[in-house]
């Protein structure tokens, strides 16, 4: 089925998929009561982790109640468990939603080598995360994509899985 390309942004629906290993409570505060806003949050379980938010039942408020999808995740997730999580969860939940936009809170702070938390991703598993990424706004945004860095400790790595990052995003 073709996607329709809209340019009136005020009317547009968004999806916002953040996968910084801490939940995104300041993006859910902003968007859990609008509808036109598909939110979802990979994050280490808020019993584990800082800001202590982000349970799979917080799910949005009034008419917004269905576009917050959060998907804590055991500390020790590596990029198999990520992967699957956000192949099985995210993933349909962004399909059934269509947007018309994709937004990603990029963080890099779920990497085995960062020392704040317990994740165990990998530059790959960024990269696959990137790439599926990208292929969800080529079917469903005509590629309008938009990436905002939320941060990583380890520079290290932080560089190196933002040039992975951008490589998949520049991918044609």
């Amino acid at each position: 089925m073709p996607v329709t390309c809209r340019t009136n942004i005020s009317s547009v629906k968004i999806a916002i998929v953040d996968f910084d290993v801490h939940h995104g409570n300041g993006t859910q505060a902003c968007f859990e009561d609008d509808p036109s806003v598909l939110f979802i949050s990979l994050h280490q379980h808020p019993d584990t982790l800082y800001p202590g938010s982000g349970y799979a039942y917080e799910t949005g408020d009034g008419p917004g109640r269905g576009t917050t999808v959060n998907i804590p995740l055991s500390p020790g997730t590596d990029d198999r468990g990520y992967l699957e999580a956000f192949d099985r969860r995210a993933m349909p939940v962004v399909d059934r939603f269509k947007p018309e936009m994709l937004l990603i809170s990029a963080g890099f702070d779920a990497h085995a080598e960062d020392p704040l938390a317990q994740l165990q991703l990998t530059d790959d598993g960024f990269a696959d995360i990137t790439r599926r990424l990208v292929e969800c706004a080529n079917q469903h945004t005509c590629g309008k994509i938009v990436s905002l860095l939320e941060g990583g400790y380890n520079l290290s790595v932080l560089g190196r899985c933002v040039v992975r990052h951008l490589i998949e995003l520049c991918r044609e």
